[in-house]
């Protein structure tokens, strides 16, 4: 049958509709593609920070421990820890400034708590001259228990209180019982055989005194010739910088700490090489910034002090715990000071007599000027307060303890 002139009509073509795969993003979605890609590369940049950081501080932590170890080997070898040498000329007013004599070891008596300089040498050669604080000095041990070193008598509780309180003058008297240059000196050998008796990395048998057997001329002053021989005896590096994530520096200086030593963090520099003419070596972290060895000492036994709290105990401030801190100096009383432990149950920091301490990957301790710490922090709004500032910078410090 033939079709019917209807069924041989041709329709035209319905119009397709586009399908969901060929049309174009509209400006809604193609907003909350971005945003979604811009929140991702957020979370990626945090996680990457974040991770950098835990790197660098688990790398300056792992360097601080070898250093530990260092200073652990050296005083198994020679029956003494480290000595603390001088920093030099840290600025104006702070205690690590150029000492006020030098002890003349041919037999001129050297005045009561001048630091031992080892060895003897004209102003004009500073570079060849280590100041250490021997303990055997009243003043050298007053420092050392973080008391004022031309001050006398019994110290009050107070006065031991007040060390722990940023805004005291004696904050910084407190904080100063470190030395940068000891571990260039004591464990990596750093320094010219006019100092240490050996040129370049390794030194002759130190005394207790900080000296070098062998280097500096007898005295006729027993206390200064006590033990010591002519021995030239060798000792290799306690610590190889080079090969452990940390480096070694021969002539090292900080602004900041510059700064931090003189209570000014605007303090400027014309010329560090003529103004810091007391500079040594130091082994520096990945991030440039050289380890702190602190050392202090208990109260004296000659003051007759009962230790009641952990703020007899004369711990730096660096090394102890801040939210403590901070209840200390709401209500800084003695009273108050007995009950607060500022080691936070820490035994082993509450016996130690020494610490390695790296300032991490933000590069500060905590104990620099509060605007130093702001700037170098980007804290600078004021959202939180001083401690809190305070126990930022120094949450990521590597830190290592012994006696």
């Amino acid at each position: 049958m033939r079709p019917s002139n209807a069924d041989t009509t041709r329709r035209p073509p319905r119009p397709l509709s586009p399908s969901r795969g060929s049309r174009g993003f509209t400006l809604a979605e193609m907003l909350v593609v971005i945003l979604v890609i811009a929140v991702l590369m957020g979370i990626l940049l945090v996680a990457v920070g974040h991770a950098r950081s835990f790197v660098g501080k688990s790398a300056s932590q792992a360097s601080a421990r070898s250093i530990a170890q260092g200073v652990q080997q050296f005083e198994q070898t020679f029956g003494f820890p480290p000595p603390l040498v001088q920093d030099g000329l840290q600025g104006d007013g702070g205690a690590m400034t150029v000492p006020p004599a030098v002890i003349d070891r041919a037999g001129t008596p050297a005045p009561a708590g001048t630091p031992v300089i080892v060895p003897p040498a004209p102003a004009s050669d500073r570079l060849r001259m280590v100041v250490v604080y021997n303990p055997a000095y009243p003043a050298n041990r007053r420092f050392l228990e973080g008391l004022d070193p031309l001050g006398a008598g019994v110290p009050s509780d107070q006065e031991l209180i007040d060390r722990y309180d940023p805004d005291n003058p004696s904050w910084r008297l407190g904080n100063q019982r470190y030395s940068k240059y000891s571990l260039g000196i004591y464990l990596a050998g750093a320094m010219p055989a006019a100092v240490d008796g050996v040129d370049g990395p390794g030194m002759v048998r130190p005394l207790a005194d900080g000296t070098f057997e062998g280097v500096v001329a007898d005295s006729a002053d027993e206390f200064e010739t006590a033990g010591r021989s002519t021995s030239r005896e060798r000792y290799e590096p306690f610590f190889d910088a080079d090969s452990r994530g940390a480096k070694l520096v021969r002539e090292y200086f900080d602004l900041d700490e510059y700064r931090e030593n003189a209570g000014d963090p605007d303090l400027s520099v014309a010329d560090p090489v003529q103004q810091t003419d007391w500079r040594h070596a130091a082994i520096v972290d990945s991030e440039g910034k050289a380890f702190r060895y602190y050392r202090w000492e208990p109260l004296s036994e000659s003051y007759g002090l009962t230790v009641s709290g952990t703020y007899m105990l004369n711990i730096p401030w660096v090394l102890l715990d801040d939210e403590a801190l901070h209840a200390l100096n709401q209500d800084p009383t003695p009273a108050r000071a007995a009950t607060v432990d500022l080691t936070a149950g820490n035994a082993k920091l509450r016996g130690a007599r020494w610490a390695v301490v790296g300032a991490g990957p933000n590069g500060v301790f905590g104990t620099e000027p509060i605007e130093t710490l702001r700037r170098r922090l980007n804290m600078m709004s004021g959202e939180l307060e001083d401690w809190e500032v305070r126990a930022e910078a120094k949450s990521d410090n590597a830190v290592e303890v012994g006696r």
